[in-house]
Parts: C-alpha cells; sequence; structure tokens
C-alpha cells in the first residue's frame, strides 16, 4: 500500500523520483554534493533551508510547502480561504488562490491537494446559477480519494455536493448529503448557522416543515440573535414561509415583520420586497384585507422604479395579492385591471433563467384563477381550477405551493361533492390528504447517489 513522504528527505526523494531525475541532477540544482543527497535522502543527512530553497526554485517549487510547518501554515490557508468564500470576500479569495496553486505540483499530498480541488470548486460553485456540470465532473474527480481523506475534507466534499443537488433541484439528494456534513461535524469542524439554514430550506422545498422548523430554528440560535447578519433574516423569512404553510398565521406574521426589520437595517431592497409580498399574503389568508392591502403598496412602491426582474416578479406577486383582496372586499370589478397588468409584466420577462419563467407562468395561473372567480363563471373558473392549474402546480411540487394544491383540491372536492360527481370528488380529496401526509411523514428511505 503507498505510503506518502512524512518527512522532509523523503519529501525530496519522492520528487526527485517523479520526475526522473538522478541524485547527480539535484546535487547540481541545489549546489552541492551527490553524497551529501545520497545522506539526506537516507535520512543521515540535514537539508539547510538554503539548500531548500535552491532545490524548490530549480524544481519550480518556490511557494510550494515541503517542510511540516510550511505544510502546517499551508493547510491554515487552505480554510482561511474557505472563510473568504463563505464570508463573500471574492477578491480576497481569488488573490489567495493563486498563491495556494503550487500544491497542485506536489501529488504526494494527496490530502492538501483534494483540499485545494474541493475548495476550488466551492469558489466555482459560488458564481454558478442553474448548470452545474462543471462542479458536478470536478467532484467526480476527486470522489475517489474522498473515503481515506480527513473528517474535514469529507465535510466539504458533502456540503458541496448538497449545494450541487439543491441547485439541480433534487432536494432529496441534497438534504441527504447536508445530513452526510452534519453527521462529521466535529470539535474542528463545527456545524455554522449557514449549514443549518440550507438543510431547513432544502427540507423546506421538500415539502417537510417539521423538519425545516427545527433546523432553521437552529439556525436562529446559531446566530446568538444577531439581527445584522444576513443569513439571520433569510432565516426568519424561510420560518415565516413553513409556519404560513401550516396555517399558524399569528407566528408567520411575527417572523416576516422580524425579517423586514433586519431587512430595513441592511437596506435590501429585494428581500424586503419579497418580506412585504409574503407578509401580505399571510394577512390575505388571515381575512385582514386591509393590513394585506397595505404591505403590498409598499411593495409597489418599492419595486415602481426597479426593472430587474426580480423586483418585477415581486410587483407580480403584491398584484396577485390585491386582486385576491379586492374580490374578497366585494370589488371584483378592480380584478381585470390588476389582471391586465400582471399580464404584461410577465409579458416583459423575456430574459429570464428557467426557474423565474416557471415562478412568471404560476404566478399568471393564480391570476387567470382570480379573474375567472371575479366574473362569476363557475363553470369556466373550475373548469380552469381542474384542466390548468392543478396540473401545474403538481409538475412544480415545491414547499412552497403544497399549501395551494391542497386549497384548489379542497374547492374542487367540495364542487364535484355538490354535483354528486362521489368519484371526481374522492379523487381530488385523495390527492389533497397524500400531500397532506407526505408533508408530515418522513422518508425512510436512504438511496445512495445515481451516478
Amino acid at each position: 500500500m503507498y505510503q506518502p513522504p512524512k518527512t522532509l528527505e523523503e519529501r525530496i526523494k519522492t520528487l526527485r523520483l517523479a520526475r526522473g531525475l538522478s541524485q547527480e541532477n539535484i546535487a547540481n540544482i541545489a549546489g552541492t554534493s551527490v553524497i551529501a543527497i545520497s545522506r539526506i535522502e537516507r535520512g543521515q543527512g540535514k537539508c539547510s533551508p538554503e539548500m531548500l530553497e535552491a532545490i524548490k526554485q530549480g524544481l519550480g517549487l518556490e511557494n510550494a510547502p515541503m517542510t511540516d510547518f510550511e505544510i502546517e501554515v499551508y493547510t491554515s490557508r487552505l480554510w482561511t480561504w474557505n472563510e473568504l468564500l463563505s464570508a463573500g470576500r471574492k477578491d480576497e479569495a481569488a488573490v489567495l488562490q493563486k498563491k495556494l496553486a503550487p500544491i497542485l505540483k506536489l501529488p504526494y499530498e494527496k490530502e492538501l491537494c483534494l483540499l485545494y480541488s474541493l475548495t476550488e470548486t466551492r469558489a466555482l460553485h459560488n458564481h454558478i446559477q442553474g448548470d452545474c456540470t462543471v462542479v458536478a465532473e470536478k467532484l467526480d474527480l476527486v470522489k475517489a480519494g474522498i473515503d481515506t481523506a480527513s473528517i474535514e475534507t469529507k465535510h466539504l466534499f458533502h456540503r458541496l455536493k448538497a449545494g450541487m443537488y439543491y441547485i439541480r433541484g433534487d432536494n432529496k439528494a441534497s438534504i441527504r448529503h447536508y445530513l452526510k456534513t452534519l453527521d462529521l461535524c466535529s470539535v474542528n469542524m463545527k456545524a455554522d448557522a449557514a449549514l443549518y439554514y440550507n438543510l431547513g430550506t432544502a427540507y423546506f422545498i421538500y415539502g417537510k416543515p417539521l423538519s425545516a422548523i427545527l433546523h432553521l430554528e437552529q439556525c436562529r440560535r446559531e446566530y446568538n440573535n444577531d439581527i445584522f447578519n444576513h443569513t439571520a433574516h433569510k432565516a426568519a423569512h424561510m420560518l415565516a414561509l413553513c409556519y404560513m404553510g401550516m396555517e399558524n398565521y399569528s407566528k408567520a406574521i411575527a417572523l416576516f415583520e422580524e425579517a423586514i426589520i433586519i431587512e430595513r437595517r441592511l437596506k435590501d431592497d429585494l428581500s424586503e420586497t419579497q418580506s412585504l409580498a409574503c407578509l401580505g399574503t399571510v394577512f390575505l389568508r388571515a381575512k385582514k384585507y386591509d393590513k394585506a392591502l397595505k404591505c403590498i403598496e409598499l411593495v409597489f412602491s418599492l419595486t415602481n422604479d426597479n426593472d430587474a426582474a426580480s423586483f418585477k416578479i415581486q410587483r407580480i406577486a403584491g398584484l396577485i395579492c390585491k386582486a385576491e383582496c379586492m374580490y374578497k372586499l366585494g370589488k371584483p370589478e378592480k380584478v381585470p385591471e390588476l389582471y391586465e397588468s400582471a399580464k404584461s409584466i410577465v409579458q416583459s420577462l423575456e430574459n429570464l433563467i428557467p426557474i423565474d419563467l416557471t415562478q412568471s407562468k404560476m404566478f399568471l395561473t393564480v391570476m387567470e384563477c382570480i379573474r375567472l372567480k371575479a366574473a362569476g363563471n363557475k363553470t369556466e373558473y373550475y373548469y380552469y381550477l381542474e384542466n390548468e392549474a392543478l396540473p401545474l402546480y403538481l409538475a412544480n411540487k415545491s414547499g412552497t405551493l403544497f399549501h395551494i394544491i391542497i386549497d384548489i383540491c379542497e374547492e374542487l372536492e367540495t364542487y364535484y361533492r355538490k354535483k354528486r360527481f362521489s368519484k371526481k370528488a374522492d379523487s381530488f380529496g385523495l390527492i389533497a390528504r397524500d400531500i397532506y401526509k407526505s408533508m408530515f411523514i418522513e422518508d425512510n428511505e436512504d438511496s445512495e447517489d445515481e451516478e
């Protein structure tokens, strides 16, 4: 079995042999005798700092770590690189990455080469929005060495795999790798708030609100109520979505209001707009229509002068909430104008990533449902609900849509029961119950990734 070199002398010999050099070649590079190099390689002589620098320069390894102290410092700097990436300090991380690259010239340092490759992959992963092909390829290249790697390196590997699957939309695989990451946490590799947030978010999108709440609450505890921390408001927002889906509106309202306070202090207009749009929806579901409309007016004020796609999406969400409020308040004549406004915004969203296009389509579907309902055409409304809205939501099933799917199914079940179409009514009741059951029963399956 291959044993990596453990001493400086062994490392010099390993490099010499790997490059097909003789002891005479190394002696000429170092400016010493063959006998001296022979004694060093056998551990009978010492390599002076001057001689080591000469050897490193001759082999093009000026910045490569070769002594035990250099390797210790290098390892520390690798984790500093990771910390810079976590803090979003991309420019500093890029500078440090260049300084650490020479480790790849030392193939016998398998652990450090593996850790460098994983951190390089993480830097790339931070720039990915949809296509994870390159990240997947890089992770496949290092997978073979993971079994014998340190706990810290395994931790980083599974965390990257989890993030990759999350971007791909495979939340079950993402959860599996985040849980492996948690299992590997130790004194040297603490489970941080961002890890709990990512796991909680994956559980929420996968439709497991109780597991999501468990990890998101842990995320908030990790921050020790530091309201200026960027992820703290995201955790509050995601928790509020969980409680909204479970119809615990008082908790959802309190959490959205908490998130909005933080977002205003951070001057994060987009996040504030998202939270206000969601808060308006919670007030709507809680039948507090006046408060819902006040939230939506704030959404409009934040999105009026911003043409960015993400702000337009939130404006559509606001129009939906306002249209539903108008219908509930007995003003159906206001709905068509709001519908046309939402439709024109969707048509203006041309160069979006696929997830935003899907979201826009679902928003427009909700608006169409409200428009048909406000028009008083029950037959057309229920037909659209059954044949357009429900199939679209089922095809894009996620935590944010589960309560909408259940609402639609319950509405269709009631409609067909009144018409005495029992089999059809039963079928929609079954879909609602299956969705509800899936939200609160954990999966027992622990399948491996399909490679």
